[in-house]
């Protein structure tokens, strides 16, 4: 009970942090970023897939994409969807800290979209992490920061 009450009170921590001072509703992060922030902060990961297994079952599913899943994929892979979400949070904590997840949504806060508060918080392009993190097999050690921004390809 207690892992839930951690995972939905993140939830909605996570959604007063992103919201504007002078109200409204801003951009929703991926659900990568949103249930990963959650299951990491719940101390969810052995509930999760584990790291060989996500990277597994990925390998048997390249066309799948579990950072961005179509509502099928979520319905019929829930388990390998947060697995990855997890995973994907997990390893954007160990290569940038606490900090730069504060200052994503502190920029969401102050109207900036999504990908443009994690690109200036992260120093690296959302798409490039996502593909990145899924390359590197969800790995701190494997992982190859995508090129900053504005140093071409961009």
């Amino acid at each position: 009970m207690s892992e839930l009450l951690a995972h939905e009170l993140t939830h909605a921590l996570m959604y007063q942090l992103l919201q504007p001072a002078d109200g409204g509703f801003p951009e929703e992060p991926p659900l990568w970023f949103r249930e990963g922030m959650a299951s990491v902060t719940a101390g969810q990961g052995h509930r999760r897939l584990a790291l060989d297994d996500l990277r597994r079952w990925q390998d048997t599913h390249p066309t799948a994409d579990l950072l961005r899943p179509s509502p099928e994929l979520y319905r019929i892979e829930k388990e390998a969807v947060y697995a990855a979400a997890h995973r994907a949070f997990e390893l954007l904590v160990a290569l940038r800290g606490d900090q730069a997840i504060l200052d994503v949504l502190r920029g969401v806060r102050s109207g900036a979209r999504f990908e443009d508060a994690f690109a200036a918080a992260t120093g690296q392009p959302l798409a490039g992490f996502e593909a990145e993190a899924v390359r590197s097999g969800y790995s701190p050690t494997s992982f190859r920061p995508p090129l900053p921004l504005g140093a071409g390809g961009d």
